[in-house]
């Protein structure tokens, strides 16, 4: 399928009604599945040039820089990607899809359903970040800062709940609770700090009902 059968296919999957999960904490878990988001994030290139077809770049070692996009660098091997000018970056392409479109989350989660679906396989992004130039490194600190801003307290949320089965009660020092930690998860935050600074966080992924997935640090 050429691109732009993509991109009007992509455009009427929006008018769909995305598939949610309860809302928790406030706030609606939009549903892909973690398999889903991992192939969508090895399409990312590929997807970018859909989205903004009349984009210019050029590749500089391992990085993929767009002109023109506030500094956007993407990684070709590990998909992770940066924007310079926002501070803004991360592993989602997801998110990367929200940020070159300025669309809401529940957008880009349709939009990238309709890609998935008329994209068998995987992209060019392998996964090996052992060329990584940079955008990994700025990419995780990027997330982390992002995670800080949105996390709440883990009173009262799925966190809380997970908690309390590892026979841990409140107050919770140093946690908090991520709601869309991750498509259709959200997560249990663990506040690293050093010297009474924030160096770091670790992030084990639960289900709504508050049971453990699996782990993901990164540098804050």
């Amino acid at each position: 399928m050429g691109k732009d059968a993509v991109a009007s296919s992509a455009a009427a999957g929006l008018a769909t009604t995305p598939r949610t999960a309860p809302e928790e904490g406030g706030a609606v878990i939009i549903a892909l599945s973690a398999a889903d988001a991992e192939r969508l994030r090895t399409w990312a290139l590929e997807i970018v040039d859909t989205l903004l077809p009349e984009t210019r770049h050029r590749d500089e070692g391992d990085a993929r820089k767009y002109l023109g996009i506030g500094g956007l660098s993407i990684n070709k091997r590990s998909g992770a990607w940066f924007s310079h000018s926002a501070g803004k970056g991360g592993y989602s392409t997801v998110g990367l899809m929200a940020f070159v479109k300025a669309w809401e989350y529940a957008e880009a989660i349709a939009w990238a359903r309709v890609w998935l679906a008329s994209h068998a396989g995987i992209g060019s992004c392998d996964g090996d970040s052992s060329g990584d130039t940079g955008e990994a490194t700025r990419a995780s600190a990027a997330q982390a800062r992002e995670i800080l801003a949105n996390m709440v307290d883990a009173a009262g949320t799925p966190g809380e709940v997970y908690l309390r089965s590892r026979r841990l009660d409140p107050p919770f020092p140093a946690t908090a609770f991520l709601a869309n930690a991750r498509c259709g998860e959200v997560a249990l935050v663990a506040i690293l700090t050093s010297h009474e600074r924030t160096v770091g966080i670790q992030l084990l992924y639960i289900d709504p009902d508050g049971r453990a997935l699996w782990r993901r640090c990164g540098a804050a």
